[in-house]
């Protein structure tokens, strides 16, 4: 072999490596723009649920970067539940969207509950909880109209989950 044609085979390698990078990052780009507007039954939400748990994980050692995800987490919940009723989406998918607003609402009060038994002062993000739980609340309390008769008696749970939640708010704001 001459010294050209391994040139040309060096050269053809690092053009193939760079391609590959390059699709990988676009595809990365691509499926990070679409996991934010993906909703439970979409192909890629799995994803989008692992994404959420490597956040929370990434933050496992502080109190108020779990608190900053467990926010952002209830809020992407109430924009599903939005979403799914606006497509008149079958009810089996809004009833496990707002049993996991339910179950995302209780971590991030949990997660308030821990800071604070450390000693870690949560005053801001008890605030932005709060803030975030009484949107979530009228959100819901819109959606009464919307959504089948079948579905009143879930969203009612939800909103009563939702008015115990901002007590409990409350009542660690009284006690801070």
């Amino acid at each position: 072999m001459t010294t050209g044609n391994m040139n040309q085979k060096g050269f053809l390698g690092w053009i193939i490596v760079v391609t590959v990078l390059i699709i990988i990052v676009i595809t990365s780009i691509v499926i990070a723009v679409n996991l934010s507007g993906s909703i439970p039954g979409d192909l890629i939400y799995p994803v989008k649920e692992i994404s959420e748990n490597i956040r929370l994980g990434a933050n496992e050692l502080s109190f108020e970067g779990r608190a900053s995800a467990h926010i952002d987490e209830t809020n992407e919940r109430a924009r599903e539940i939005v979403t799914l009723i606006e497509r008149k989406e079958n009810e089996e998918k809004i009833v496990k969207a707002l049993e996991r607003l339910q179950l995302t609402q209780k971590k991030a009060l949990e997660n308030i509950g821990k800071a604070r038994s450390k000693g870690t002062n949560m005053t801001i993000y008890i605030g932005k909880l709060e803030a975030s739980f009484t949107r979530q609340q009228q959100v819901l309390q819109d959606l009464t109209y919307q959504v089948p008769s079948s579905l009143y008696d879930i969203v009612n749970k939800t909103m009563l989950e939702t008015d115990n939640n901002l007590i409990k708010i409350g009542q660690i704001r009284t006690y801070q």
